[in-house]
């Protein structure tokens, strides 16, 4: 029995000298690298993709699971998709209205003779003066009433004054030397 154990442990021995010379000849070889044609990259490249298309679904399948997971649903799944549906849609239609209503009210001002610069000053200082009650064009004509009657005084404010050096005028307007006139601006006086 020694005899056999000492021939085994001796095979044993050989084939792992045998194997680690193989491998130091292998690691002593230089690699070269390899090069692959335009043909055999294109084929390379084509078997991959082909297993990664392979791992997912096709559209026909993800449409038949969509459908599936619909009938799987319980009906109060089904009733909160379509609250929610609901909501989405109400929330829309208030947007809607409110570009309605801005709408309708700029061209209301636009027919009341304001320029199109002013209307949306106007129509922001007007809604800011409204209440839950008011109507939007009553409140839009006391406003646009307001504003042409502050104009007409500021316009009032601003007469003419002639700058008379000796002559008198005609027109019955205030007469001042430029001496008066220079003063009364300097001070600010209107």
């Amino acid at each position: 029995m020694e005899i056999t154990n000492t021939q085994n442990m001796e095979t044993t021995n050989t084939q792992n000298m045998e194997h680690t010379a193989q491998e130091q000849e292998q690691t002593q070889k230089p690699e070269q690298e390899k090069r692959f044609t335009q043909e055999e990259l294109e084929e390379k490249i084509r078997k991959r993709l082909e297993r990664e298309r392979k791992k997912y679904p096709s559209e026909e399948s993800l449409a038949e699971f969509q459908k599936w997971k619909e009938s799987q649903q319980t009906e109060q799944q089904k009733w909160q998709n379509l609250q929610k549906e609901k909501e989405d849609i109400q929330k829309q239609f208030e947007q809607l209205q409110q570009e309605a209503e801005t709408l309708k009210r700029e061209r209301y001002l636009l027919s009341k003779g304001i320029s199109i610069e002013d209307v949306d000053y106007y129509a922001f200082k007007i809604g800011k003066q409204m209440k839950d009650e008011d109507d939007f064009e009553t409140v839009a004509n006391d406003f646009v009433k307001e504003k042409r009657k502050q104009l007409e005084e500021k316009n009032k404010q601003k007469e003419t004054t002639i700058v008379s050096f000796g002559s008198q005028a005609d027109n019955g307007a205030k007469i001042m030397s430029l001496g008066e006139e220079i003063n009364r601006k300097l001070r600010g006086d209107k």
